[in-house]
């Protein structure tokens, strides 16, 4: 739907909090998990890997639209300038439930950002990174193992971030963060910090 008037929406440069320091920006994971083959016989295992080969094909390729927009003549026509425009059946199909290689899924191939009716939106984009790649910090929990975050993290993680975003709504006192963060420490923080550090310095070893 077209908005009138248009909206525009920009990002906000990263900023330290005192005005001074030189500001952050933390890294996402590179990955959103894993798929796995269990043991079996070799050509079943040569099977499984030739599907996921299927469901990791690039952009760009006649398998890839598939996976992205789904049957030509159907799902997806391509407009004059090569472009494939999802169809009224194609919406409900495809974009209604997400196709086979979104970002939710695991075997996907890798993401790209494409819209054809937003020709200027890459060098936007590209633009932002320049700002954020040198003042970015790798997670360096990436590869480390924590058996306490497995079990509990999304618990812990659920307190803290609904209680800052209590206080960022107003619906409690800015006074109130220190305790949500000893809360935090208390419940497994600290014991999911501990084990990470020891996973980091085995990797490390």
């Amino acid at each position: 739907v077209q908005m009138d008037p248009p909206s525009h929406i920009t990002m906000v440069p990263p900023f330290a909090a005192d005005g001074k320091s030189p500001p952050h920006y933390y890294f996402g994971r590179p990955n959103f998990g894993m798929a796995l083959v269990k043991k079996a016989d070799d050509a079943r295992v040569r099977e499984m890997l030739r599907l996921l080969n299927f469901f990791a094909a690039p952009f760009g390729s006649v398998e890839g639209h598939l996976l992205r927009y789904g049957v030509e003549g159907t799902d997806f026509n391509f407009d004059d300038r090569g472009n494939p425009q999802i169809t009224e059946q194609g919406r409900a199909e495809i974009l209604a439930w997400g196709s086979l290689t979104s970002s939710t899924n695991t075997v996907g191939g890798a993401e790209v950002w494409y819209s054809p009716q937003e020709p200027d939106s890459i060098a936007t984009i590209q633009g932002y990174e320049r700002i954020l790649g040198p003042v970015g910090v790798e997670d360096a929990s990436i590869g480390t193992f924590s058996s306490t975050f497995a079990s509990k993290g999304s618990i812990l993680l659920e307190a803290i971030g609904g209680g800052a975003q209590d206080i960022i709504a107003g619906r409690r006192a800015m006074s109130e963060f220190d305790t949500l963060v000893q809360e935090w420490r208390t419940n497994g923080g600290n014991q999911i910090k501990d084990e990470l550090a020891a996973s980091y310095a085995q990797l490390k070893g």
